[in-house]
């Protein structure tokens, strides 16, 4: 949300271009304890929970939904969704990650993933035959995305990767600010 914030503020200065990271490429089941354990981390002191309260993180222990086996599947669905329009992907990122963080739904689960595209006003079906029929396309694009990420030092979540360089980590919006502004005096004083 930050991101799209500076997007508009900086109307036509800067654009915001989302690429996939994999926190887990491989589907690996987790122990459903060990999990839980993992989330209650999110609120505590330092964590995503307390970087970013407007999202308003809850730890698994409230779902009896099974935890994602990966993520590679919500970052195929996500390209799904910005074939309908960046519109339609912004409003299925977010409804992903409150899927997720929130709503605590297996967001690994093709079927979960259309749901929460029709909730965004994504037609299901239709949502359903592109991630079918170009999921395998999609995945090689999303593993080279992560790859270059990889290669370009990026190796936290969130990460921002302004004119070549890397913020990992989630940051309050000053910080985003501050890069931006230099950026654009750099490259004003060329």
């Amino acid at each position: 949300m930050r991101l799209e914030i500076l997007e508009a503020e900086y109307q036509g200065q800067v654009s915001v271009e989302w690429r996939s990271y994999l926190l887990q490429p491989q589907p690996k089941p987790k122990p459903r304890d060990r999990f839980i354990a993992y989330t209650t981390r999110w609120l505590a002191p330092g964590g995503p929970g307390e970087q970013a309260p407007e999202c308003g993180f809850v730890p698994w222990t409230e779902s009896d939904d099974e935890p994602p086996t990966h993520s590679l599947p919500a970052a195929v669905a996500g390209k799904v969704a910005l074939g309908f329009g960046r519109t339609a992907f912004d409003r299925f990122h977010l409804a992903t990650m409150r899927a997720y963080f929130v709503e605590h739904r297996t967001i690994s689960d093709p079927d979960v993933l259309s749901d929460v595209a029709a909730s965004c006003g994504i037609e299901r079906d239709e949502f359903r035959m592109r991630l079918q029929r170009d999921g395998g396309e999609l995945a090689r694009r999303v593993i080279d995305e992560h790859n270059t990420a990889i290669e370009g030092d990026v190796h936290a979540v969130p990460s921002v990767v302004i004119n070549g360089f890397p913020i990992p980590g989630a940051q309050d919006i000053e910080t985003y600010r501050r890069m931006i502004d230099r950026v654009l005096a750099r490259r004003a004083g060329s």
